[in-house]
């Protein structure tokens, strides 16, 4: 059986009609059953695909991070900090002006992955966490020379592994 998307409802959202029960598909991505105000299934702008209710602690949800798209980035402007966001998984640190990647918090990102590469000379170059975070039991690693690279991963409490 296919549906045919292609009348939004007053909301802006698609609504696929059945014989006794409609989904509708939010845009970017999200399947919630009609009469029902959580999310079943979604993929985010970002990236992140996440199977389940967020919002219901009984649910044992499966979430996808932006890994899956391996988005990558060189950073060339003449910034000084780079924030990593849910739309980067591997980024270039080109520029000699950048001295610090900071990694976001690890809570609620568990397995959430990250490459981040030292493409410059500038041997300055820190990656940091955020808030109570560590990696590995340090607030931050130093990638000293050209092509230096770390993958990080978190374990969605307050720690990022090196792996």
């Amino acid at each position: 059986m296919g549906f045919l998307l292609e009348n939004k409802n007053s909301l802006g959202r698609y609504v696929i009609p059945t014989s006794s029960n409609g989904i509708t598909v939010y845009n970017p991505f999200s399947v919630i059953p009609s009469g029902n105000l959580d999310k079943q299934f979604s993929i985010d702008s970002g990236g992140i695909i996440e199977i389940g209710n967020p919002n219901n602690d009984n649910y044992n949800n499966i979430i996808f991070n932006a890994g899956i798209n391996n988005a990558f980035k060189q950073l060339t402007d003449n910034g000084a900090d780079y924030l990593l966001t849910n739309n980067d998984y591997f980024v270039e640190v080109i520029s000699t002006t950048y001295n610090y990647v900071t990694l976001p918090l690890a809570n609620n990102i568990g397995g959430r992955t990250y490459i981040i590469s030292n493409g410059s000379t500038n041997i300055n170059l820190v990656v940091r966490t955020s808030g109570i975070d560590n990696i590995d039991g340090r607030t931050q690693i130093a990638l000293k020379r050209i092509h230096d690279r770390i993958k990080l991963q978190s374990n969605g409490i307050d720690n990022w592994y090196v792996i």
